[in-house]
């Protein structure tokens, strides 16, 4: 079998070995012009394979989705549904557009004429924005609420820490995200609606509910002693 930069792949090659001819097609075409990058690894006087592998690597820039998607603590249903939102799969009007499903375009929730869409509903919507910012001054803290990257940016690096403060404010981002989807799905499809407070109050109850598992949080659940202020 020939060595040519075409050379021919059998249909019943194993995986690794097509890895392996892709790679030696990287190294003929890519690899050529960062020859001199890849001599810079080294190690204590001695060239690093371990350094040049990740220079060669593709370079993505970094996202905090793992973070919020592996957080411990917050309830499994709500997991599922901050999962869907952070890879944006969750059903908008937007979406269902495209699938040709025909809906009223119109935000439920803030009734603004507006075309619900992800980056809408979290957290450009009122009543989203609302609910979120009562969370966090429930906490402590101060802050402008911002569109839905940006909010995701934020806690990603919070929760990394694994404090239990951040884990709490994990917690209740995921809550959040999960009882602005369901009460978005009552206005839109049973013709429900809750009250700022009933909602803000259930993920109050939720948070020390299951706060009673995790030993870390008592502190913080003591000085959380009280309902949001709406």
């Amino acid at each position: 079998m020939g060595l040519g930069r075409d050379m021919f792949i059998p249909k019943q090659s194993s995986w690794i070995v097509r890895k392996i001819i892709a790679t030696r097609e990287w190294f003929s075409t890519v690899a050529i012009s960062v020859i001199p990058t890849l001599q810079l690894p080294i190690k204590e006087g001695k060239y690093s394979i371990k350094i040049a592998y990740g220079m060669m690597l593709p370079q993505y820039p970094k996202v905090n989705l793992k973070s919020l998607v592996i957080l411990q603590g917050p309830i499994p249903r709500h997991q599922f549904i901050i999962w869907l939102a952070l890879h944006q799969r969750l059903s908008t009007v937007d979406r269902l557009r495209k699938w040709g499903i025909q809906v009223q375009t119109d935000c439920v929730l803030c009734e603004n004429v507006v075309i619900e869409s992800h980056e809408h509903l979290f957290f450009d919507c009122g009543y989203s924005q609302h609910i979120w910012a009562a969370i966090l001054q429930w906490v402590g803290l101060n802050r402008d609420i911002g569109y839905w990257h940006s909010e995701v940016e934020w806690l990603g690096k919070k929760v990394r820490s694994k404090r239990p403060w951040n884990v709490i404010l994990g917690f209740l981002f995921t809550a959040t995200v999960y009882h602005v989807c369901m009460e978005r799905n009552n206005h839109r499809f049973n013709k429900q609606k809750k009250t700022f407070e009933s909602l803000i109050r259930d993920i109050a109850l939720q948070l020390h509910i299951v706060g009673q598992k995790h030993v870390r949080w008592a502190l913080c659940l003591h000085r959380l002693n009280r309902f949001p202020r709406v």
